[in-house]
């Protein structure tokens, strides 16, 4: 579902009073549980060392994969540890107890959901969910219920066919530094203004206490990295913004605007092509025409759609 569709199903009143309950919530909750968690993570074995390493190799995940089953996601650390002399040794039972036991907790970039929940959707195809699955946060944005979150999930295997990019190391991505290109698509949006006052300084309609600014960037990105780097779909996702927010922009600044979140976005990594890039899969010169999308009806071949292994049908 897209930022537009989030806010046709239930309005601005409903999801700002949603968020604040939602913000008051997990902060009691934080205050309660964040040290019972830390304690339990301690009586079942975990250093403070392992629970860091944990805690960073999580947030790469769920940074380049979007949604990934622990099962796959051990797997991998086992293939990044072959050639990672620095990794621990964790058993894949330490792993998901790990997720299970930090992934409802706020102040941390994922979710973790018992694979039972599924049940009712993951009975109906081939090889079905056995094991915890691990979210963005940000898919709950605007997956807003189990079905939806279980339809994305089911999107990402299916296009990526679960052949998940292995980086040397995942711990690179839990943390993100914005480049040039990033710095001057916010520089631009700042710069706009709504009454008289810069963009940047004008309260999120969705989200309590941030920016629309990073509302708006935030949203935008999550639409690329959510499928397989369309930049048709993230360009709607910008046009609808500036109309949410009645910003007033000739057709030759919205595409200079286009243009600049184009350049922002298209290196991130794409859930639907299993973390890679566009730029990774396709390659691309950043100096090309940024108005066509980069995808196109042969991408597919990216992908043998003949080895089944481990495709969700």
């Amino acid at each position: 579902m897209s930022f537009q569709g989030f806010i046709v199903l239930f309005g601005v009143g409903s999801l700002s009073k949603i968020a604040i309950d939602e913000i008051t919530f997990f902060k009691r909750k934080e205050q309660m549980m964040q040290n019972s968690v830390l304690t339990k993570l301690k009586q079942a074995g975990f250093s403070a060392e392992l629970i860091d390493f944990l805690l960073q190799f999580y947030i790469g995940a769920v940074n380049v994969y979007g949604i990934i089953s622990l099962d796959d996601l051990y797997d991998l650390f086992q293939k990044i540890k072959e050639h990672n002399a620095a990794y621990p040794e964790i058993t894949s039972e330490q792993f998901i107890s790990f997720g299970e036991l930090t992934g409802g907790q706020s102040g941390t970039h994922y979710l973790v959901y018992n694979p039972a929940v599924f049940d009712k959707y993951s009975k109906q195809v081939d090889n079905p969910l056995t094991s915890p699955l691990l979210v963005n946060k940000k898919v709950t944005w605007t997956e807003i219920n189990i079905q939806q979150i279980w339809n994305l999930y089911l999107e990402i295997c299916q296009e990526c066919g679960r052949l998940y990019l292995t980086p040397e190391n995942l711990l690179d991505y839990a943390t993100h530094e914005e480049n040039e290109d990033e710095k001057n698509f916010r520089q631009a949006l700042s710069e706009l203004k709504l009454d008289g006052k810069k963009l940047d300084k004008v309260a999120s309609r969705i989200i309590p206490g941030d920016t629309a600014v990073n509302e708006i960037i935030d949203l935008v990105t999550y639409i690329y990295q959510s499928g397989t780097g369309v930049l048709y779909d993230a360009e709607n996702e910008l046009q609808f913004a500036f109309e949410y927010y009645k910003l007033k922009l000739s057709q030759r600044e919205f595409k200079e605007m286009s243009m600049l979140m184009k350049q922002a976005v298209y290196e991130q990594p794409c859930w639907g092509l299993g973390g890679r890039s566009y730029v990774e899969v396709k390659g691309y010169d950043t100096g090309d025409d940024f108005d066509e999308t980069f995808y196109d009806e042969d991408d597919d071949d990216f992908f043998d759609w003949e080895d089944d292994e481990g495709l969700l049908e």
